[in-house]
Parts: C-alpha cells; sequence; structure tokens
C-alpha cells in the first residue's frame, strides 16, 4: 500500500494531526516509518485501525500542499529578512567599536605627549630652584 504523511494521514481518517500523534502515534496502535527525515504512515495502517479511508480530491490535496509551500516560503522570508537585519546592526556595532577604538587611541596618544612634556618640565623647575642656591637665599633675606 501507499505511504503518506502525518498530515495527509490525518486528513484521510479525519481527525487532527495532533489527535492522531497523541492517541495512535505515541501509543504505538499506528507505526510510523521515516523516509528522509519525514514521517510516513503506510495507508494499511490506517485502515487497520480506522477501517474505510475519506477519500481527499486532488485538487484540495494540491492546494493544501501549495498553502503549505506558502507558508513555508514566507517563514524562509521572514527569517531571511531577520538574518539580514541581524547582520547590519551587527556590522553598525563593529563599525562604531572601530571609531570608539579609534579615538581612545587619539586621547591616548596625546596623555602620552603630555606626560613627556611634564617630564621635561621637572629637571628645569628643579635646576630653577637649586642653582639661587644658599647665598641667594641668605641675599633674599637681607
Amino acid at each position: 500500500m501507499a505511504k503518506v504523511s502525518i498530515s495527509e494521514a490525518s486528513k484521510l481518517v479525519g481527525i487532527a494531526r495532533q489527535n492522531l500523534y497523541k492517541n495512535y502515534i505515541n501509543t504505538g496502535k499506528i507505526s510510523v516509518t521515516t523516509k528522509d527525515g519525514t514521517k510516513h504512515i503506510d495507508t494499511s495502517e490506517l485502515i487497520r485501525v480506522f477501517g474505510e479511508l475519506k477519500n481527499i480530491p486532488e485538487d484540495d490535496k494540491q492546494k493544501s500542499d501549495k498553502d503549505d509551500s506558502k507558508v513555508t516560503q514566507s517563514d524562509k522570508k521572514k527569517i531571511t529578512d531577520d538574518r539580514d537585519n541581524i547582520i547590519e546592526n551587527y556590522k553598525m556595532l563593529l563599525a562604531e567599536k572601530d571609531k570608539l577604538i579609534l579615538h581612545l587611541q587619539n586621547e591616548l596618544q596625546l596623555a602620552h605627549e603630555l606626560e613627556r612634556w611634564l617630564m621635561e618640565q621637572i629637571p628645569k623647575q628643579i635646576g630653577h630652584k637649586t642653582n639661587k642656591g644658599i647665598i641667594g637665599w641668605f641675599k633674599d633675606m637681607f
């Protein structure tokens, strides 16, 4: 007999897919085979458990397949758009980080230059005080 997907099997027997899982597949009343990562049920299993199956017109079957693919396509588009937005946000964050790093490097360079200038001023200030000497100190007092 033919194998059908879980969704198609639920339509053939006239119950919701969740009920098919809960009451028949998970309890072991109906066996499921996995082919290429998708689960299938042999129609003979459905006939054994439910008796006669309902006929699904080909138009309805094709329509439901198209509806499923539309949902899938829109989901894929949304996921792709979300991914693109996330990537764009990360690019902006990286650019901001690079600007901040450059700014901090410039600030550090200025701090080093200021430190170097201040270090040059120390001997000048010390030399100015010591050149006066003791005699100069006495002269200032009188």
